[in-house]
């Protein structure tokens, strides 16, 4: 009797795939059933451990609540850079170490979005009237580049022709809010402002999220996914989001979370056409998540990954605190991860040092360097 040569287990290029996504018969030499806190592209194909996190800012300071709200405002001016963040009534800047109160008594524990813009940051709530900040002196409840007094009150925006698109009111919730055209460093929303509603009470709910990729703006509903050019809406399909934070933008296009509809739950890629669903082969982690999670799934890039934190995930009766799921770009294949903190926002921070990282802000009111 020949024997066969002997099968050496030295490539795991295909990461995780699920026995409910691709049978045994089928299943890659290059993959696996499971693999948690494990990461396959470093070097590509080898298995090695996830790293850790590390507290941004004082490690004996707490933040209070939840982390609401994270963004990296960048200034033509280096020096008034600051790293933002909002928890309970306040939002916070990083001055060197110390985490410092910038904006108070807002109302608690609300999601909080940012937009810069015309070297002018933004914040909105959806129920706190917006204020803007230049990262000197006081934040403005007024004028400014932004026309801030007269920012609609909306919890989402993004720009589109020199325009900021605004939406998420609450007594609106179809319409996006368009700012003038820029000129001479400033938009208005009383002088060549304009608005449009989102096919209003289509079945998909109100809008959820909305990004821009540069060419289009991306406008989300629960249920439903549209485009704008500027100058005509597009309804492209059914598939939704029902969380603003799982939206990621990345060279390949914009990924994000869908949960209900005639497809399941998924994560999907879009360049502004018909959705890829990409989360076939993890179906099994997919399909776990609680859907009282599904409006706190977030995500972000690093640019080689795109990962989403989805809560607690049960897969063949084991219990996964504060999963990760990651989608590796170049390889097309899924990494499993879970932490001690959960995560609800993610950003980019350009540090100190001009490097390039990704930070979390988590439920005990901590921003960690991811």
């Amino acid at each position: 009797m020949k024997l066969k040569e002997p099968f050496i287990l030295s490539d795991f290029t295909s990461g995780v795939l699920d026995d409910i996504s691709v049978s045994d018969s089928l299943l890659p030499k290059n993959a696996v059933r499971k693999g948690i806190n494990v990461i396959f592209d470093r070097p590509r194909g080898s298995i090695s451990q996830r790293y850790g996190t590390t507290r941004l800012g004082d490690d004996n300071v707490s933040l209070g609540n939840t982390i609401t709200g994270l963004h990296n405002f960048r200034s033509s001016n280096s020096s008034l850079s600051k790293m933002l963040a909002s928890a309970s009534t306040a939002i916070f800047y990083l001055n060197g170490t110390t985490w410092t109160s910038t904006v108070s008594n807002l109302t608690t524990n609300l999601k909080t979005r940012f937009l810069t813009y015309l070297d002018t940051v933004v914040f909105m709530n959806g129920t706190d009237a917006s204020q803007s900040w230049t990262g000197s002196s006081s934040w403005i409840t007024s004028g400014g580049n932004l026309d801030v007094g007269s920012f609609p009150l909306t919890k989402f925006a993004t720009i589109l022709n020199t325009r900021v698109l605004a939406t998420g009111n609450s007594s609106s919730p179809d319409t996006v809010y368009e700012s003038s055209l820029e000129s001479g460093g400033t938009i208005s929303w009383t002088s060549g402002n304009r608005s449009f509603k989102v096919f209003p009470n289509d079945g998909n709910g109100g809008i959820s999220g909305i990004t821009g990729n540069g060419r289009l703006a991306l406008i989300f509903k629960e249920r439903g996914f549209y485009r704008y050019d500027g100058d005509q809406l597009l309804r492209v399909v059914n598939i939704g989001t029902p969380s603003h934070e799982s939206i990621v933008n990345d060279d390949n296009g914009t990924t994000y979370f869908f949960g209900t509809g005639s497809n399941g739950v998924g994560f999907y890629r879009t360049d502004g056409g018909y959705p890829k669903k990409i989360s076939r082969g993890i179906t099994k982690y997919v399909e776990a998540i609680s859907p009282s999670f599904y409006s706190n799934i977030c995500g972000f890039t690093n640019g080689t990954k795109v990962c989403w934190s989805v809560g607690s995930v049960t897969v063949d009766s084991t219990t996964y605190s504060n999963t990760w799921l990651c989608f590796n770009i170049a390889d097309e294949s899924w990494e499993i991860r879970n932490y001690a903190e959960s995560f609800r926002v993610f950003s980019s921070y350009i540090n100190s040092s001009g490097n390039l990282t990704i930070v979390g802000g988590d439920t005990d009111g901590m921003v960690q360097t991811i």
